[in-house]
């Protein structure tokens, strides 16, 4: 599909940066500074551009939000958006250009946006991965305490112990 411009954004808490670039000459035509709440319908009167986000925590909400408002959203790999960073001051506004100038070689592979099903699966296996961390850990701070005062367990009786709970 043929684009008249690109638009990069860098995600933030608060405000995000977005810079639009001319597809054809990859110059930069306008710079914005958006709240949270004025980014959907800055794009809603943008039905069918392309928005290059750096995928992160929040790129996938982000991802789904626009296709759904008619925008075709594509995400990059951190590593490959670095290597359009130029050497000039690192900033929100240069971040945004360095997204939107990786949009626009055609060579670089995207990330693909996760469904709101494959965020909730992987949610809940990063819950299910710290709770055994933290038994693990909570194991182990026990076993050396207890072992400050001449208790020692073995890993016998701690299964033994372990199964009869």
């Amino acid at each position: 599909m043929n684009y008249s411009s690109i638009f990069g954004i860098d995600l933030a808490k608060t405000n995000f940066h977005i810079v639009e670039l001319d597809a054809a000459t990859g110059k930069k035509i306008k710079q914005h500074k958006l709240k949270r709440d004025q980014v959907l319908d800055f794009f809603k009167e943008k039905t069918g551009a392309l928005v290059a986000m750096e995928a992160c925590g929040t790129s996938h909400y982000w991802a789904q939000e626009l296709a759904k408002i008619g925008c075709e959203p594509r995400l990059y790999k951190p590593y490959d958006v670095k290597a359009y960073a130029s050497t000039r001051q690192k900033n929100d506004t240069n971040d945004a250009l360095s997204i939107a100038k990786t949009a626009m070689d055609l060579d670089r592979k995207t990330v693909m946006i996760k469904t709101k099903e494959q965020q909730e699966l992987t949610f809940l296996h990063n819950r299910r991965k710290n709770v055994i961390g933290q038994r693990v850990e909570t194991s182990n701070s026990l076993q050396a305490a207890l072992g400050e005062f001449g208790v020692y367990v073995t890993r016998t009786s701690y299964s033994f112990w372990r199964s009869h709970v």
